[in-house]
């Protein structure tokens, strides 16, 4: 499903993920070597190597989102 969206949709939200984790960055669906370097910075931040391509780059920082962010149950 994520493979038939809007690049630039897949784009901006990989961006506002890696804002979310505290990296200087803007939102703007243009995914070039400033999103790359500051996608770089959170993987390193892990340990992690960050992967290249556009939807496993989102599913990468989603998954490491969800493992480092509380649950929020007052949300449900």
């Amino acid at each position: 499903m994520l493979g038939r969206m809007n690049r630039s949709l897949v784009d901006s939200a990989t961006q506002q993920f890696i804002a979310d984790f505290g990296v200087e960055i803007s939102v703007d669906g243009a995914f070039g070597p400033g999103s790359q370097a500051a996608l770089d910075q959170v993987a390193a931040r892990f340990g992690e190597t960050a992967p290249s391509g556009r939807v496993d780059r989102l599913v990468f920082l989603a998954g490491l989102y969800w493992t480092t962010t509380p649950f929020r149950v007052d949300l449900y």
